[in-house]
C-alpha cells in the first residue's frame, strides 16, 4: 500500500504527500468542504434574516413576501452574502468532488495514478483488503518518522568535486577552533588564503 501511495505522490504531486501527510491532506480537503458548506449556509441564512427584517419593517398590508419586491430588496441589500453564496457554490463542487474521490480511493485502496492508469472495473483490485482494512491502513497506522533531521548538527561541509569544474578547496587551511566563520570577516579570510599560497 505504501509503495503504491508513494508512487502516486511522485507521479502526480511531485512530493511525498502520501507517506507522511496523506491523512493531513484528507483532513484538509474534508475541512475545506465543511467550511465551504458552512459559508454557503451562513450566507443563505443571512439572506433570510435580512428578508425577515425587511418584512417586519414593511407595512402590514404588504406582508406577502412572495407578491412584493422584498426578495429583490433583500438581494439588493445583501450583495456580499450573495457573492459568497455564488463563490462557495462554485467551489463546493470542486472541493467536495475531490473529497468524495479521495474517500473512494481510500475505501478501495487505490491511488490516483492507479485509478486513471489501471482500470480495476473488470478485474478485482489486487491491493484491496476490504473496506475496513483499507480505511484502517490510512487512518490507523503510525506516521513514519521523517527522513530529514532538522535538528541534527552538520559535521563536515560537503564540497563539490574538482572534476565538475569547481575549485579545489581541500588544500585550504582549516579555520582555527577559537573562531567561527561567522566571526571572521572577509579581510581575515583573504589574508589566510594569501599566507597559505606563499
Amino acid at each position: 500500500f505504501t509503495t503504491a501511495l508513494s508512487y502516486h505522490a511522485a507521479a502526480l504531486l511531485c512530493s511525498s504527500c502520501l507517506q507522511r501527510n496523506y491523512r493531513t491532506f484528507l483532513l484538509f480537503i474534508y475541512g475545506t468542504s465543511v467550511y465551504i458548506a458552512w459559508t454557503f449556509g451562513v450566507s443563505l441564512g443571512s439572506l433570510f434574516v435580512r428578508h425577515k427584517e425587511l418584512a417586519a419593517a414593511a407595512e402590514p398590508a404588504t406582508t406577502d413576501s412572495f407578491s412584493s419586491n422584498l426578495w429583490l430588496q433583500t438581494l439588493g441589500q445583501s450583495g456580499a452574502a450573495l457573492a459568497l453564496m455564488i463563490i462557495s457554490f462554485i467551489f463546493f463542487w470542486f472541493v467536495c468532488g475531490l473529497s468524495g474521490f479521495h474517500t473512494w480511493l481510500v475505501a478501495t485502496n487505490q491511488t490516483t495514478y492507479e485509478n486513471f492508469r489501471y482500470n480495476h472495473n473488470q478485474v478485482p483490485n489486487p491491493y484491496s483488503a476490504g473496506f475496513f482494512r483499507n480505511c484502517a491502513s490510512v487512518w490507523c497506522v503510525p506516521v513514519p518518522p521523517s527522513k530529514v533531521q532538522f535538528r541534527a548538527f552538520v559535521d563536515e561541509v560537503q564540497r563539490p568535486p574538482v572534476e565538475m569544474g569547481y575549485p579545489d578547496w581541500s588544500s585550504a587551511a582549516p579555520l582555527s577552533s577559537s573562531s567561527s566563520p561567522v566571526q571572521l570577516n572577509m579581510a581575515e579570510l583573504s589574508q589566510q588564503q594569501q599566507q597559505q599560497q606563499q
